[in-house]
């Protein structure tokens, strides 16, 4: 199956990812009905490794808030919204999805980071690209697979603060979903002058300026390494 890109960076923005986590799994394991019982809520319980029943209500009451279900009282169960009825409820964009399996499950969260990465690691190499033959620019080699995604970037789009953005790089990093690797332009200046260089400008247009193996650097953008499947989506009601 696949889960829209747009629908996880509407969780991520709204800190909904565990609200998500079981919409998935209700989307991917039933027909579209979930009968709610003892048996049924332990089972889904057990899957996502939640402790009690308690966890799965607050969630459950997190997706019917934001309308990814809805409840039939009367035969106890929970009715699961399609995608493209989600989306258009909230006004998410695109119908472009990350291919999820069932062993995703195990690691929900930086699965749903390395996606988002990706895919808009992938919008600005494309913004870029375009820029470029406008504009009778360098050519991107698309054939390097090394393509930056900054943090001011995604903090941007997402709406969430750099060390957030940051915290979410490195857990989809450790998970094995994307592979980053550190670019630094070394100044030659010993350590010792690092605060020196850090007044030189005011800090919010400052380089980022760091110490490797005891000389000053200028931190760039990590080049990433992604594996992620995107698939555009067909939309369905």
């Amino acid at each position: 199956m696949t889960i829209p890109i747009s629908m996880i960076a509407y969780c991520l923005s709204k800190k909904m990812m565990s609200p998500l986590k079981l919409y998935v799994l209700l989307k991917y394991t039933t027909s579209g009905h979930f009968k709610i019982n003892r048996y049924t809520v332990n089972e889904v319980c057990r899957k996502l490794k939640w402790k009690d029943k308690s966890t799965f209500n607050n969630n459950l009451k997190a997706l019917l808030d934001a309308g990814f279900v809805c409840i039939n009282r009367k035969r106890n169960s929970v009715r699961i919204k399609s995608y493209a009825k989600v989306a258009a409820k909230l006004k998410m964009q695109g119908r472009t999805g990350v291919v999820f399996t069932m062993k995703d499950f195990s690691s929900f969260r930086p699965f749903c980071y390395a996606a988002i990465v990706h895919f808009y690691m992938r919008y600005k190499y494309h913004r870029e690209k375009s820029s470029a033959r406008k504009t009778g620019g360098a050519r991107l080699d698309r054939h390097t697979g090394e393509k930056t995604m900054p943090v001011r970037y995604l903090s941007r789009v997402l709406k969430l603060d750099h060390s957030t953005i940051s915290k979410y790089r490195k857990a989809a990093h450790n998970e094995g979903y994307i592979r980053l690797v550190p670019r630094y332009r070394n100044l030659h200046e010993p350590a010792e002058r690092i605060d020196e260089f850090k007044m030189i400008v005011p800090i919010n247009i400052a380089p980022k300026y760091i110490v490797v193996n005891h000389d000053i650097c200028i931190q760039k953008a990590s080049v990433i390494y992604s594996s992620m499947e995107l698939r555009r989506k067909r939309v369905r009601t």
